[in-house]
């Protein structure tokens, strides 16, 4: 995983999906045979949108299925930097609670 400050293309399909539901949504976009693809970059999204608090989402690109996923943050980060270091920890704990996999764990059947 890579975090970077990339633009979203306004050509690629973006999926709006809540805190609540990012292990599905990692699971079903960044992983393959259950194991998070090397080439996901992690971002974040500048709020554009009427009727939101000015801030960051966070959000995640996913190449091979030429696809965004952002993170609809009830409240919104106050830099694309935060907004990045946050789903990164989300990210990690969540792979630590075996809800995702980033890597094969010690033990795993290969």
């Amino acid at each position: 995983m890579t975090a970077m400050a990339i633009a979203l293309d306004p050509c690629r399909p973006v999926i709006r999906c809540p805190v609540r539901q990012i292990a599905q949504a990692w699971r079903e976009h960044a992983q393959v045979d259950g194991i998070s693809q090397p080439d996901v970059l992690i971002g974040a999204e500048p709020i554009t949108r009427p009727g939101y608090s000015t801030g960051w989402h966070p959000r995640f690109s996913v190449p091979r299925l030429a696809i965004d996923v952002v993170i609809e943050c009830a409240q919104p980060h106050h830099s694309a930097r935060l907004a990045r270091e946050w789903l990164w920890a989300m990210i990690q704990t969540l792979h630590h609670r075996h809800a995702i996999t980033l890597w094969p764990r010690e033990g795993d059947p290969a």
